[in-house]
């Protein structure tokens, strides 16, 4: 509640209050898909692991690397389109993620948009881009580190080393 005229009213409009709960819903979704494929990925480098041995930890090395490498590529060419057609992309996100119009607000009437304004979704966009490319640089260089562990001692150049 806020006072405006000294009359006590709602900080947020019903449809702004529906909109929360919509992204709500939807951090709650990819709550659920991050727990999921974090399990997959650790029964995958388990059971690579013991399975395979030293050529699980190729198998996962090469993996890792290359899923870092591709977030790394894709990072760069989200954060180019960002910086040069983030309107668009704020749109697009909004269709694909809700099927309502509830988002859709009015700075005028609408606090919501006030105390969170596109100059603000655009640094964190940018801050979850940073984030990200900096975990696929390290997934790219501890996937080639794991590799190179993993491969067999002659082929690293030692040839007094037994595999």
């Amino acid at each position: 509640m806020v006072r405006r005229d000294n009359v006590e009213e709602p900080l947020f409009t019903d449809r702004e209050v529906f909109h929360m709960r919509d992204v709500k819903q939807l951090v709650i979704g990819l709550d659920q898909v991050r727990l999921f494929t974090g399990l997959f990925l650790l029964g995958f480098v388990v059971t690579s692991l013991v399975v395979e041995r030293r050529r699980g930890l190729v198998l996962v090395g090469d993996w890792l690397a290359f899923g870092g490498g591709l977030t790394v590529g894709l990072l760069l060419l989200t954060g180019f389109a960002l910086l040069v057609g983030f309107d668009q992309l704020f749109l697009l996100f909004h269709l694909i993620s809700f099927r309502n119009d509830l988002w859709v607000l009015d700075p005028a009437e609408h606090n919501l948009i006030r105390l969170f304004p596109e100059p603000f979704w655009f640094s964190a966009a940018l801050l979850l881009a940073a984030f990200t490319l900096a975990q696929g640089i390290l997934a790219l260089f501890i996937g080639l580190a794991a590799t190179r562990a993993g491969q067999n001692p002659r082929q690293n150049g030692n040839p007094s080393a037994v595999g």
